[in-house]
């Protein structure tokens, strides 16, 4: 169903990120929809009603009934859950404050693991919305209008295996044309190589240690189509970000990676790797040797005993111990950027990311929370994973990620010194101002 531009804006105008409220079930406060080929599903419903909430080693369907006219988006993302945390009884109830002049009556979106391993649970999050019904991106507009207040830096996805890889980067490149501006660009593909740790769904090089024989979830692992991928990404002048956290999945795509440079002689594509929680030492070393972009999680390296007890059950010790390795990375010439993995995680936050990358833990959080001190970083060196690596990254480091003259004005004011002050006095650092192309658009 198409929708006008009109009520787009409006639309747009009546929600704001910050005034809906998210979607509260029983053992799980908020939960992620993912559909079989992680596309973009926008749902615009008011009052959600999950029925036919299954786990199951299959993929199931839930709908989501709209007996109110009103818009949320519903954005996204595969987040798996040990089976301990699974809530028992799934109800969620979301109610946004915006009414919408078309309702939809109900939407249906895929639920359940990939390929049939793990378990998966959903996140609904009211906020922005950022497509209309045709999936058309309302950043383009906002950027167009001069409204758009904000840099994003843009992947499209790509099916798993896809028999179409060159085809797939034309569309990427079509998008690119169409809806590159001032703030708004895409740069590249999409693709998950892997899953998680946590749901038994990382590609691993070895077995699980509880589950003999298995070795994970290989989603994107044909070589040649992985090539062939990054060979057109580079005939387009893009790149490829792709979702590793086995050490399986980052030696496979590492490979990939290498290959395709080599035959179309461009060692500066700066494709990126994204998690890397378990990697071999060979692999360490291999991410500088081919300019492949470390994009880390720090806040998730530390040793939380919700969480690190159970990777150690899956993969062992030493893999557990030593994940995440990212002043490795850096000391072997690699480029470490920070991510927020948002909305799978949504409460990232650059101040205690900093201090994670320096302490490996929070200034308040107990010493036993540390893991592998040895992959501690410098306080210059986590500053630049949130800024001047980012905009290597992307290509951008002549005019962003750092202040200097003839560089944008794009900056954030806090009101503690990151390079001087005590990091008890860091950790409750605020923002005091947000400057965008020179201009103040958020004030304490």
């Amino acid at each position: 169903m198409q929708q006008s531009k009109q009520h787009q804006k409006h639309a747009r105008q009546q929600l704001r990120p910050g005034q809906g409220r998210k979607a509260e079930g029983r053992g799980v406060g908020v939960f992620e929809m993912a559909n079989s080929l992680s596309g973009p599903i926008i749902a615009r419903t008011g009052r959600l009603e999950l029925e036919d909430f299954r786990f199951s080693s299959s993929l199931e369907e839930c709908i989501l009934k709209n007996p109110a006219a009103q818009v949320c988006a519903v954005r996204t993302g595969e987040f798996p859950m040990p089976e301990s945390l699974l809530p028992k009884a799934p109800p969620v109830d979301v109610t946004i404050d915006c009414e919408a002049n078309r309702p939809i009556e109900n939407t249906v979106a895929r639920w359940g693991g990939v390929r049939g391993q793990g378990d998966w649970c959903c996140r609904v999050e009211t906020g922005e919305l950022l497509f209309d019904e045709a999936g058309e991106p309302v950043m383009e507009e906002l950027d167009e209008e001069g409204k758009l207040k904000m840099y994003s830096f843009c992947g499209s996805f790509v099916n798993d295996n896809t028999d179409t890889p060159e085809e797939d980067m034309d569309r990427i490149a079509q998008e690119a044309k169409e809806y590159n501006g001032k703030h708004v660009k895409v740069i590249g593909a999409k693709v998950f190589a892997d899953g998680v740790v946590e749901g038994h769904s990382a590609w691993m090089l070895d077995d699980y240690v509880d589950k003999p024989g298995y070795k994970g979830v290989r989603r994107f692992d044909d070589h040649d189509k992985m090539v062939r991928l990054v060979k057109a990404a580079a005939a387009h002048g893009m790149n490829v970000h792709v979702h590793s956290v086995g050490d399986g999945a980052t030696r496979a795509w590492i490979d990939a990676f290498a290959q395709a440079q080599a035959e179309t002689g461009n060692f500066d594509m700066r494709n990126a790797l994204a998690h890397l929680q378990e990697m071999t030492p060979e692999d360490v070393k291999r991410m500088g040797e081919y300019n492949v972009m470390a994009v880390c999680g720090i806040m998730w390296a530390v040793k939380h005993p919700a969480g690190f007890a159970q990777e150690v059950a899956y993969v062992g010790e030493e893999k557990s111990n030593n994940a995440y390795p990212v002043k490795s990375i850096m000391d072997a010439g690699g480029v470490v950027a920070n991510h927020s993995d948002y909305p799978v995680s949504p409460l990232f936050s650059a101040v205690q990311a900093f201090c994670y990358g320096v302490l490996k833990k929070l200034p308040s959080d107990p010493d036993d929370y540390i893991r592998n001190i040895d992959q501690a970083i410098s306080r210059h060196e986590a500053l630049k994973t949130l800024t001047s690596n980012v905009a290597y990254m992307w290509h951008e480091e002549d005019r962003m990620g750092s202040i200097s003259v003839g560089k944008l004005a794009n900056f954030a004011v806090l009101d503690r010194d990151f390079m001087h002050d005590d990091f008890a006095e860091i950790e409750k650092a605020v923002c005091l101002a947000t400057i965008v192309d020179g201009d103040v658009v958020y004030k304490a």
